[in-house]
């Protein structure tokens, strides 16, 4: 057992192995700032130094470190001579170590197995005292000899009862301490595998002292991207515009309980545009695209930094901070992002806002009217490209994209069809006659369109409709009547803008002529189709 013990405590003792020479020590991931593409991590360890020069070897890294990217620094007094990514080597003293871990995993399978022979041998000595408890022959047994045989059987038992019940309690402590000396066993020999890497520190200490080292380093299978959610509840409510980030790690780097920060920063990017090439004639097309990825690591957050919180919640979330280049957002709860889970979902702000509404139906397609919210000033949000989930009173409405390469001073979010306003489309007039004094014919129509606001506040609706265009000079559109509508001749696009009170409707006219010889062909069946 004294050998048992031993080997205990070098299995389950520190990760330091030497005085004077090389020391080999793991770091914990503490920080990580995850872009969104690529993550700087950053890993801290607590070790006794001695004074004057030493190394020491952080082992259990990842392998796909990129070394232009390492970083290593200590407190004052404790200076970082040098520092360079290297093969974990497996030295001699560590050999010994998992050497003697594998000896305690088999001491404690023997001692487990002695045990359990022990409690079996137990267990059927107290079913054999059970099975032969019939005492009563064929004259019986007297009252005072049943007691003391049953005084006998009832500490026999009770005694058998506690000596199982205390090798279980053994059994059940011996398998811990095996599943962790194993455990630390594997994680050693995972620390010197070809998917590990380390790194050497020279370091310089003036003197005795337990010191604090952190180590910085990039790695490029990492990201996070936005996502969006936009909740409306009526047209009389407030509306919520939810940030979102899906964040990944995909690097067989184990990151468990750290901080988190995002940023919107991209440091594998270029921090300047390329030189100006002519273009000289025949030459051929210049390519042009986003510019290129190239490891740089100037830090691009060049201006004062400003904090503020989300109109709602977004303080509950994160700690936001802008800078006219970069956004980062500092998540407030540390999360684990392992090979096991390699994508979390977090929030990341929540804006309160109340956009104007503006409802609009395409009457040369259907008699559906979409509502849509449009939000001003939307760029002091600072967000990203991303898909957006529109909620309707709580429900999943549909998924939008969200471009701001392509949008305008208000942010248009489509919340879809609004049944409670209804569009009706009326023919008045469809008659063609041919004219008394040539062969030509002229073709005229009238509609009425009706809409009708069922909602309980006034809503702003743009309506739009079109008349036929020719290509053709011996075909002529005229228009008769627009009831105040906007109209772009070039296309043939009717557009009312309207204001309806709630509860109450409103009704245009739309009338054209179309006239054309008998020598072609007006053909109205599809303008038809698109009535409904």
């Amino acid at each position: 057992m004294k050998k048992l013990f031993f080997l205990i405590s070098i299995a389950i003792g520190s990760h330091s192995f030497a005085q004077n020479s090389d020391k080999l020590v793991t770091a914990k991931p503490t920080d990580v700032t995850i872009y969104q593409q690529g993550a700087f991590v950053t890993r801290t360890l607590s070790t006794n130094l001695q004074k004057g020069l030493q190394k020491i070897t952080i082992i259990g890294l990842p392998r796909n470190i990129e070394q232009n990217t390492l970083f290593a620094s200590a407190p004052e007094g404790v200076k970082i001579v040098s520092f360079a990514k290297v093969n974990a080597k497996l030295t001699p003293q560590m050999t010994k170590t998992i050497a003697a871990q594998a000896d305690s995993v088999q001491e404690f399978a023997y001692l487990s197995s002695k045990l359990k022979l022990h409690r079996n041998a137990y267990n059927n000595e107290y079913n054999l005292i059970n099975e032969n408890k019939n005492l009563a022959g064929t004259n019986g047994v007297k009252a005072d000899e049943l007691e003391k045989v049953a005084n006998l059987y009832r500490r026999k038992l009770r005694e058998l009862a506690d000596l199982m019940h205390n090798l279980d309690r053994e059994l059940a402590e011996i398998s811990t301490k095996q599943s962790e000396v194993s455990r630390r066993q594997q994680q050693n020999v995972n620390n010197f595998s070809n998917q590990v890497s380390a790194v050497e520190l020279t370091i310089k200490s003036e003197k005795t002292q337990t010191s604090k080292l952190n180590i910085k380093y990039f790695l490029s299978s990492a990201s996070w991207s936005p996502n969006y959610n936009f909740r409306f509840n009526g047209l009389n409510e407030p509306c919520y515009f939810e940030a979102n980030a899906a964040i990944s790690n995909y690097s067989n780097d184990d990151w468990e309980d750290v901080k988190i920060t995002l940023s919107t920063a991209t440091p594998q990017k270029r921090l300047s545009p390329e030189a100006f090439q002519t273009w000289f004639v025949n030459q051929g097309n210049i390519s042009r695209g986003k510019s290129s990825y190239e490891m740089n690591m100037t830090s691009n957050q060049i201006s004062e930094k400003r904090n503020f919180k989300a109109d709602k919640a977004g303080a509950d979330f994160t700690n936001e901070t802008s800078t006219e280049m970069t956004v980062t957002y500092e998540l407030q709860d540390p999360i684990s992002l392992t090979t096991q889970s390699q994508t979390a979902f977090v929030e990341i702000k929540s804006i309160t806002t109340n956009p104007s509404f503006k409802h609009i139906v395409n009457l040369g397609s259907c008699d559906d009217t979409y509502l849509t919210a449009n939000i001003t000033e939307w760029q002091k949000w600072r967000l990203l490209s991303g898909p957006i989930q529109i909620y309707n009173y709580g429900e999943l409405n549909g998924t939008a994209s969200f471009d701001t390469y392509l949008l305008s001073d208000t942010m248009q979010i489509p919340l879809g069809i609004d049944r409670n306003v209804v569009i009706k489309y009326k023919t008045i007039v469809d008659k063609r006659e041919k004219s008394f004094m040539s062969s030509n014919y002229s073709h005229e129509f009238r509609f009425e369109i009706s809409v009708k606001n069922n909602n309980s506040r006034a809503i702003n609706i743009e309506m739009i409709d079109q008349v036929p265009v020719s290509r053709s000079e011996k075909i002529k559109i005229e228009i008769n009547e627009i009831s105040g509508a906007e109209y772009e001749a070039e296309i043939g696009k009717i557009t009312w803008k309207l204001e309806i009170p709630a509860n109450t409707g409103e009704k245009r006219n739309l009338g054209f002529t179309a006239k054309y010889p008998k020598s072609e062909t007006f053909n109205i069946n599809g303008y038809r189709n698109r009535r409904f």
